[in-house]
């Protein structure tokens, strides 16, 4: 075959050669549009679409809110490489995201109602952090799964009694009925280490009547849908938690995105020994009144949240919003 017949049999499969590479890009494009994770500044973070507050879209917004909170367990909870944290209603791992960052590992354990999130946290951050592990909690949540199995009086998380010291549990009681945030509670005393402590966000005020789903102009946006925000009355959630044996450590009030309130348990003491059922030790709990009666937390110039209180505070995030 001469040089100028193979020259010509080459500018004719140009054009094929150029179609096959311009869908090549297309598609490309495409699955990169699609893929499962977004790599930023370092950490691998999940897609848009997975997020479920709009404020937290934006990449630097994710990840400025998850080293936020866990630099919360940092400087107010003492988190070191060996504290054990149970993260209920985990999410795509922002909380756990934000550990990698600042504290570089604890011994984390998540759970969500969310089958895809917890795929994903297997995936993409327990995979990579051996100290991390996640659970699918297959329960009912009329918001985030409503297929799931419905709670009942007795449920027990599958996790060992006594295995946290800290539990921590941010804007997800905002998205529950109150019977479920009873169970959960209930069973988080179990959990606790002796020493454990719960950490959690509410929507509590006062003049409001004991328990309101989706309230009209409370938070920044229109309710939608079930369960999008619940509101308590301040002292009906003290009583309920003081009648599941709790003491309030630290209450927060609305330092926290949308104006969730910051609260802080650890289980009620009589004779210096930690009771052992969930109910019935109210007068072992700070009463509401107490907490009433504090200055509210306020924002000085400078950025810091400030109160008279001696207790160190519990700092707002508010770059994150309820789920």
């Amino acid at each position: 075959m001469s040089g100028e017949t193979v020259r010509a049999r080459v500018r004719r499969t140009l054009p094929a050669k150029s179609l096959i590479r311009n869908i090549a890009r297309k598609l490309l494009r495409s699955l990169q549009g699609r893929r499962d994770h977004v790599g930023f500044s370092g950490s691998i973070l999940p897609p848009a679409e997975m997020r479920r507050c709009p404020d937290l879209i934006d990449d630097a917004c994710y990840l400025s809110s998850a080293e936020w909170q866990a630099r919360r367990l940092r400087d107010q909870f003492g988190c070191r490489p060996e504290t054990r944290v149970l993260d209920v209603g985990c999410g795509p791992g922002r909380l756990a995201t934000g550990i990698t960052r600042v504290l570089g590992r604890v011994e984390y354990t998540g759970n969500d109602v969310d089958r895809d999130a917890i795929l994903w946290c297997k995936k993409h951050i327990e995979a990579r952090h051996p100290t991390f592990k996640f659970h699918l909690l297959p329960v009912r949540n009329e918001r985030y799964n409503p297929r799931g199995v419905d709670l009942t009086p007795g449920f027990q998380f599958d996790l060992p009694s006594g295995a946290f010291d800290l539990i921590h549990v941010y804007s997800v009681f905002t998205n529950m009925a109150e019977r479920d945030m009873r169970i959960y509670l209930t069973d988080f005393r179990r959990l606790l280490a002796d020493d454990g402590q719960v950490f959690f966000t509410a929507y509590a005020e006062d003049g409001v009547p004991p328990v309101t789903i989706n309230p009209d102009g409370y938070i920044s946006r229109p309710c939608s849908g079930p369960l999008h925000a619940v509101r308590y009355e301040r002292a009906h959630l003290l009583s309920l938690l003081g009648e599941l044996g709790y003491a309030v450590e630290q209450f927060d009030h609305r330092i926290e995105a949308n104006g969730q309130s910051a609260i802080c348990l650890t289980r009620s003491r009589l004779n210096g020994r930690s009771t052992c059922a969930g109910v019935g030790h109210a007068d072992a709990v700070v009463p509401a009144a107490a907490f009433a009666a504090r200055p509210e937390t306020v924002r000085t110039s400078d950025g810091r949240l400030s109160r008279s209180s001696k207790r160190p505070h519990i700092r707002a995030d508010t770059r994150s919003r309820p789920r």
